[in-house]
């Protein structure tokens, strides 16, 4: 076990040299095995102890596990979120548009910009410092058009949507998959974000007020309504009459929310 402690030791010490970026593939892969080889150690280590435990030996102290995983923390953190955005970022300019996930590309931008400013903080090493600060402006720059593509990207966008913004002068046809997000950020006037904004916020509300008329209708078409003769003539009676007006008042309140 000592002999793997060490082995695992200093591949920390090694790994917490890197600086340059274009080794960063290299450095990836190796942050993996060292994560992988200190969680099978730490398991080990775990072992060892309940078996001293139950045998009533002294145990042994495995506390460097738990030392080496804070000292190489950091550093996995750093490169792991740059080469995720990296290769997020590129992605994003070279598919088509309609490709991109809005979702993804929100929370891969928030968790990036968290991490990169805590790692500014944390470490010490200038160049690494630096790294992770040249990484932070290109996220800054890229950060006002999220909004954008959260808004264009929105699933609750119809044609009819799409119409209406085309009738207010908003030409670019985003569902062309020749377009991509370049063309999207030279085309779009930035006094065109209101009405983007405005038109995806009530396609929004839209879908809402959609999705609650298909589930009354749904009730309503699942709803057994029993019926008794009544007298002659053909007429009927409802029952149980109660519940059906407790079915109606609940979608008026259902609607009205």
């Amino acid at each position: 076990m000592q002999t793997t402690i060490n082995e695992i030791s200093e591949r920390v010490r090694h790994f917490q040299q890197f600086r340059e970026l274009d080794q960063i593939n290299d450095i990836v892969v190796e942050s993996a095995v060292i994560n992988d080889r200190l969680k099978r150690a730490s398991g080990q280590a775990s072992q060892i102890i309940s078996r001293e435990k139950l045998l009533g030996l002294q145990q042994k102290d495995f506390s460097i596990l738990t030392s080496l995983s804070r000292q190489v923390e950091p550093y996995s953190v750093l490169w792991t979120t740059i080469k995720e955005w990296q290769d997020a970022y590129k992605s994003w300019f070279e598919v088509s548009f309609v490709e991109i996930d809005a979702n993804q590309v929100e929370t891969i931008t928030d968790r990036t910009a968290k991490i990169l400013t805590q790692s500014i903080k944390s470490l010490s090493e200038p160049k690494l410092c630096d790294l992770a600060t040249r990484f932070l402006e290109q996220l800054k720059q890229f950060k006002p058009l999220v909004p954008l593509i959260l808004a264009l990207r929105c699933p609750s966008m119809r044609e009819r949507h799409w119409k209406q913004l085309e009738d207010k002068g908003f030409l670019l046809n985003i569902t062309d998959h020749h377009a991509k997000l370049d063309t999207v950020r030279v085309m779009i006037a930035p006094e065109q974000l209101d009405l983007i904004y405005s038109v995806r916020d009530i396609a929004i509300k839209e879908e809402v007020l959609e999705n609650s008329l298909k589930k009354l209708e749904d009730h309503w078409n699942a709803a057994v309504i029993e019926t008794l003769p009544y007298k002659s003539g053909g007429h009927h009676l409802i029952r149980p009459i109660d519940d059906l007006f407790q079915m109606i008042d609940d979608d008026i309140l259902s609607l009205q929310a």
